[in-house]
Order: structure tokens, then sequence, then C-alpha cells
């Protein structure tokens, strides 16, 4: 994150949404994929996805993705919440 910190966001400024969806693709597919990486052993991650990952990649699926769903929980005498059918701990008093 602080590499799209300092080289993508500082000192830009978009004019909407799609603007900056827009800059993001471009500057990922023409700056960051294309820098020499360290933990890659110097090369391209635009290169290594190609050569490596590209053949695993599957196709996105038919139907959105939910990010999450939302319940009310009450705090049980065990210290316990119970979200769907998992039960959580959570911190005592």
């Amino acid at each position: 994150m602080p590499y799209v910190r300092d080289s993508f966001w500082r000192g830009r400024e978009f004019t909407s949404i799609e603007h900056m969806q827009t800059e993001a693709v471009t500057w990922a597919q023409q700056v960051a994929g294309r820098r020499q990486c360290r933990p890659l052993g110097g090369a391209a991650p635009m290169a290594v996805l190609g050569a490596v990952e590209a053949a695993a990649l599957l196709p996105l699926p038919l139907t959105p993705f939910t990010l999450a769903r939302w319940s009310t929980a009450t705090v049980g005498p065990d210290i316990h919440i119970k979200v769907g059918r998992t039960l959580y701990s959570v911190p005592g008093d």
C-alpha cells in the first residue's frame, strides 16, 4: 500500500470515480506492472502474471459477490456472540 499511495495517489486529483478508475488501470498496467519487483527476483509483475498465473485464472462468476451481511448480535453469558451458525468470542468487561 505505501507504493500505491506514494506512486499513484500522491499529487493526483480526479474529477470522478470513473476518472480515478481509468487512471488506476492505466497506472497499474504501464507503471506498477512493469517495475522490477524484488520479491519476484527482479521480474516485472505483469511478466509473472502472463508467464505463471494467467493460466490459473478463472472467469468471473455470473452472479455478483455479496460483500457483507450485517446483523446485530447480543453477547451471551459465556462471552460469545452468534453470527449465523458460528460462535465468536468477544472481549469481556
